[in-house]
């Protein structure tokens, strides 16, 4: 009986150790057409651009959530919730003229569940401003992280940067 109970322990944690490891590791298999979901998410940069151009909030409201859990960096603040974002691109719409944005460089993943995305690209603008004088910014760094609700990709977190300029620029 002494000798069962000895070597019980040592049969069990035997089993334990060699019996439960994985055998192969097996991928995430995607429930969705991940090259769909990335072109559909891709129509959310037109949209953002169009919405910028057009001036219409109604059109930014399409592409980010309304949530007050949302948060948004730019250059320089941050925005908690969709109304405090949507009254900060408002504002912003008094201070531009005509605005073209593009964007390149830019990696887009997609979660296998086909519900989370996130992307990071590089964002070109130019624009005029109230007085009429031209400006642009190139190289803005964004991120954005999006969700598929009720079939359609929405911004749920977004970061604007800037790269440190070199020393002497």
């Amino acid at each position: 009986m002494k000798k069962l109970l000895m070597i019980l322990p040592l049969v069990l944690l035997l089993y334990f150790t060699f019996g439960c490891q994985k055998t192969e590791e097996v991928a995430e298999e995607p429930l969705v057409d991940v090259e769909a979901e990335i072109a559909n998410i891709q129509s959310v940069f037109d949209q953002y651009a169009k919405a910028w151009k057009t001036k219409n909030i109604d059109l930014f409201a399409e592409i980010f959530s309304d949530d007050a859990h949302m948060v948004i960096f730019d250059t320089e603040t941050r925005y908690d919730g969709g109304e405090a974002w949507k009254e900060r691109l408002q504002n912003s719409f008094d201070l531009i003229g005509d605005i073209n944005i593009t964007f390149r460089d830019y990696s887009i993943k997609v979660h296998p569940s086909g519900t989370i995305a996130w992307l990071s690209a590089f964002e070109d603008a130019t624009w005029t401003t109230s007085e009429g004088q031209a400006d642009k910014v190139e190289g803005m760094r964004i991120t954005w992280v999006l969700e598929k609700t009720e079939g359609k990709w929405i911004i749920v977190e977004g970061h604007w940067s800037f790269s440190q300029p070199e020393e002497g620029e």
